[in-house]
């Protein structure tokens, strides 16, 4: 919709209707007046049209209550018109005062009145006061071929109720008149007023309409005046079509060979619901159409302009004050300005830039094209013009809508007339910026009734905020946010102001001078209930002070904040994720009489949940009342709540929230405040219930994190008795937090052993391990020992904490084998000592486990492996100067439980230990014979190298220790188990 601003017109329809009038020649002759009456009584006509035929020119037929239909108008079935009029006639209802009219009835004929206008030139034809109606098949209820003559004659039909028919009034123009050389046929001098449309159509089958005009005089042609007026006519209840709407007024352009102007008033009509299109224009020139003064209160479209120009169609009611409602027009229209309400009593103008207007220029513009008691609406944008904006008409309001910036090299207003009102779409909605040193608004003395509510005004360079240069008379200030401004006050007067004075619901704050000052005061102002951006009011640390002669107490604050509720989380703001446990926020304020609120806390539904949320008890009127509801969907939490009574106090508790964690965040993750904020009072009087929150503060980030985890390398083979590290890892994801003081506490089955690597050497486990700091995306480790005391499988449990805060528990499942003992005899060829000889076990499954003993001084049973785990395993037996038994050639046996080894005697005679007893030893020994002493050549330890030593060596000549070569193996015979 293309919207244009135009003057409103100082002419209303019944001046047009006068001037219409006033140009047709009233007839020479003195009227006479017929009656018709039903049966035709008393020297009346009994049908209508016996009476038309009986009129002259100027005639007056008055017509009685009663129904005329085509059998008391004597009419053949199917004729053309039900009543046909051929000469210049007022046809009238009597005025007999009783709320009935007559009802002319066209069911069986094709419509009620056939107006022949080619019969007759000058003078009228005036229909008035009738019930019109038949059914569907007799079409169109009054029809009239009007033509393009140098003496048209006048067709008035007002004050009739029309319904029942497809169409009510069908006008249009014809060439079976006086047409002259280059002229057509055209519509002229048709006033349609006062009339009511309703049920014509038949719904699904043919579209209803109420006035059909097709063919209009241009405007010069019609004497520079509508060649049609349509006015204070009532549509309802149309039928449709399908597709094909119904229409209330209707502008055709039958198919002629140049286009047809629009050349009508249509004013003072009222639409009502059921009407497809209020008003459609068809014709191809739109620019003698004035639509004005019409009530539009139904859904389907107000204006249907199928043309390329631009309807006039300002200013009407559009069944709001906010003017046409979206999609009601179809085409180009011109609306603003548009009614305020319905009487048009004063008019809404909306701030549109034409051309290459900026949005100051078009607000200039539009002031000053004001009329008392208008107002303006200025949407959405930045306005700023070199020495701002002056109000200047007594009575006009000023609406900002949200979003609106005054920002001038000058003040945002001046106003210098009397009943002034500046008002925002909603609380702080508009913003007034004042520059180069200048005042939000100057208001001049000597001024009554000045209203300026809900805009900001914030003059980081400007003076004032609101600037009174002298004595005003009845005064509101309400529900305004001044701030910061730079080198004066919030609101300064020079003067005292005088009458009714209120100033309330304010937030006056961190302005370098006074919140008021009443500079020149005498007697106190009353600047109570408003907000002076300090819990303890003016005089407090960070409030705005007011001047002397300035009442401010009692006072209004509002602050709102959430806080963590101590231990709801392991952590303040922080919640681990996956891990059962919610976090708990309180939602608290600092009040100074406030009686409700109305806020919201917004949260990401995407890692957040409201588990629950309770209200506290400071706003609570009934039980069932819902003070505080929540929304997992949307990701909100709305209060809405009052008292009975003006609360106090600091830090109360509204009310408390918990939520659940739904994906872990590395993000920023706020809890804020959005969306309506609200903050009531009850001063008592005055207009304004409004607090201004100084400030609501959320939470910067709610943390949702990955806890660590906890891993042990290895878990198996341990075995009981057998002391055997393992790892211990937490490892800290990418996803998690920083810690600074991490331990780690172990229990462990009864009977097993723990130690630590502490600093180098291993220390007994007593209550725990610190790790300390570690950061997101590392790891950590901590060796330990553990020694088991039964087998199978052995639960370990971890609980890891970061000082005093419990973090993650796991516990470990070790497999740990059993252990056994493994006894035997070792004895050595050519000596009865036993002890001394060194055996091993190697554990060939589990590499880990190895054993040694050393052979004591017993004949049998001198050797002993205990806690040896379950396993296969190979034997090593070390003796000097005797053949060993290595792994390598040693047979391999499985200890599954307590043995009891064959025994073993080990062969001498390998006095240089090579594992075999060849020349190298009988070359050392016979070298050395005789020798006494401790001496290698001495084969079997007896300080002696004699006989025996090399009967040893040639005894065992040629054997070794493994079995490379067959034969040769020493202990071949030997079975560690027997057979």
């Amino acid at each position: 919709m293309k919207i244009h601003k135009k003057l409103f017109k100082a002419f209303g329809a019944l001046l047009v209707t006068a001037l219409l009038f006033a140009a047709v020649p009233m007839n020479e002759v003195e009227a006479a007046t017929l009656c018709v009456n039903p049966g035709g009584t008393d020297g009346c006509y009994a049908s209508i049209q016996a009476a038309e035929g009986a009129a002259s020119v100027g005639d007056i037929i008055v017509v009685a209550d009663g129904t005329y239909d085509m059998t008391s108008e004597g009419a053949t079935a199917g004729q053309q018109g039900l009543i046909n009029i051929y000469t210049q006639v007022t046809i009238m209802a009597e005025e007999d005062g009783n709320g009935v009219r007559p009802v002319i009835d066209a069911t069986g004929v094709d419509g009620v009145f056939k107006i022949h206008h080619s019969e007759f030139f000058g003078g009228q034809v005036v229909i008035e006061g009738f019930e019109i109606t038949g059914d569907p098949s007799a079409g169109i209820a009054i029809t009239s071929a009007m033509c393009d003559s140098a003496d048209p004659a006048a067709v008035i039909i007002q004050d009739n109720v029309f319904h029942g028919m497809i169409g009510g009034i069908d006008a249009w123009g014809t060439g079976f008149c006086n047409i002259g050389e280059g002229e057509e046929p055209r519509v002229e001098n048709l006033v349609i007023s006062g009339n009511e449309f309703y049920d014509l159509g038949l719904d699904g089958v043919q579209e209803g309409f109420g006035i059909l005009l097709e063919g209009l005089s241009d405007w010069t042609e019609a004497g520079s005046t509508f060649a049609a007026v349509v006015e204070n006519n009532i549509f309802h209840d149309l039928q449709n079509n399908g597709a094909n709407p119904s229409g209330g007024i209707v502008l055709e352009e039958p198919g002629a060979a140049t286009p047809k102007p629009g050349n009508v008033l249509i004013s003072g009509n009222v639409f009502n619901s059921g009407v497809g299109m209020n008003i459609a224009i068809f014709t191809s020139d739109v620019a003698t159409t004035d639509i004005s003064l019409n009530n539009f209160n139904n859904s389907g479209y107000d204006v249907y302009n199928t043309t390329a120009g631009v309807v006039d169609a300002s200013p009407n009611w559009w069944g709001s004050v906010e003017g046409p409602g979206s999609g009601l027009i179809l085409g180009d229209a011109e609306t603003n300005p548009w009614c305020g309400e319905s009487a048009c009593s004063f008019l809404i103008h909306d701030v549109v830039p034409e051309g290459a207007e900026t949005p100051g220029e078009a607000l200039v513009r539009v002031l000053g094209s004001t009329a008392e008691g208008d107002e303006v609406q200025v949407p959405a944008g930045t306005y700023a013009v070199p020495g701002g904006f002056t109000l200047d008409v007594p009575g006009v309001q000023v609406f900002l809508a949200d979003g609106v910036v005054i920002e001038n090299e000058s003040p945002c207003f001046t106003v210098t007339a009397n009943n002034t009102k500046i008002t925002a779409e909603s609380l702080g909605g508009a913003v007034c910026t004042p520059t180069a040193t200048s005042n939000g608004i100057d208001v001049n003395a000597g001024l009554t009734g000045v209203t300026i509510e809900g805009i900001e005004i914030s003059g980081e360079t400007g003076t004032h905020g609101i600037y009174f240069a002298g004595a005003v008379t009845d005064v509101i200030i309400r529900d305004m946010y001044i701030h910061d401004m730079a080198a004066g006050d919030g609101v300064h007067f020079t003067a005292e102001p005088g009458g009714y004075v209120e100033i309330k619901g304010n937030l006056f704050e961190n302005n370098f001078g006074f919140g008021v000052n009443n500079a020149a005061g005498t007697t106190d102002i009353d600047a109570t209930y408003n907000a002076w951006g300090d819990y303890a009011g003016p005089a407090g640390p960070s409030g705005d002070g007011v001047s002397t002669f300035v009442d401010a107490d009692p006072w209004t604050h509002v602050d709102v904040f959430t806080g963590w509720v101590d231990a709801s989380s392991r952590y303040e703001d922080e919640l681990a994720y996956n891990d059962g446990k919610t976090i708990t926020y309180e939602v608290k304020a600092n009040l100074q009489n406030a009686i409700g609120a109305e806020f919201t806390l917004n949260f990401d539904p995407a890692y957040l949940q409201v588990v629950s949320v309770t209200n506290g008890s400071v706003f609570t009127l009934a039980e069932n009342l819902v003070a505080v509801d929540y929304d997992n969907v949307a990701g909100t939490v709305t209060f809405n709540a009052a008292a009975t009574s003006a609360q106090n106090g600091a830090g109360l508790v509204l009310y408390t929230v918990e939520f659940e964690d739904v994906a872990v965040t590395t993000a920023a993750n706020a809890l804020t405040f959005g969306g309506e904020e609200h903050f009531a009072m009850n001063p008592g009087m005055g207009s304004s219930l409004n607090i201004y929150a100084s400030a609501l503060t959320g939470t910067t980030d709610v943390n949702i994190y990955d806890l660590p985890t906890l891993s042990i390398n290895p878990l198996a083979t341990f075995a009981v008795g057998n002391a055997k590290e393992f790892t211990l890892t937490v490892t800290n994801p990418a996803t998690g937090r920083a810690y600074t003081d991490l331990n780690v506490d172990l229990g462990v089955p009864a009977g097993a052993v723990l130690e630590y690597w502490n600093v180098g050497a291993w220390s007994a486990y007593v209550d725990g391990v610190d790790i300390g700091a570690l950061e997101v995306d590392d790891t950590a480790d901590v060796l330990f020992r553990i020694t088991f005391a039964d087998p199978g499988a052995n639960l370990v449990s971890v609980d890891l904490n970061d000082g005093s805060i419990f973090l993650v528990t796991d516990d470990f499942s070790f497999t740990v084998l059993d252990s056994y003992t493994v006894t035997g005899s070792v004895q050595l060829q050519g000596r009865s000592v036993r002890e001394g000889v060194i055996l091993k076990l190697f554990n060939l499954d589990y590499p880990e486990y190895t054993y040694e003993t050393t052979s004591v001084e017993l004949i049998s049973g001198n050797f002993e492996f205990t806690d040896v785990a379950y396993g296969n395993y190979r034997i090593e037996v070390v003796q000097d100067r005797y053949l060993d038994i290595v792994q390598t050639s040693a047979v391999t046996f499985l200890i599954n439980g307590d043995l009891a080894l064959e025994r073993l005697e080990l062969r001498g005679g390998d006095v240089d230990n090579s594992e075999k007893v060849d020349i190298a030893d009988a070359s050392i020994v016979g070298t050395n014979y005789g020798s006494t002493g401790s001496n290698a050549a001495d084969a079997n330890f007896d300080e002696k190298v004699n006989i025996f030593d090399l009967a040893m060596v040639g005894g065992n000549y040629n054997l070794q220790s493994d079995g490379v070569q067959a034969g040769t193996y020493a202990y071949l015979a030997w079975t560690p188990l027997g057979d």
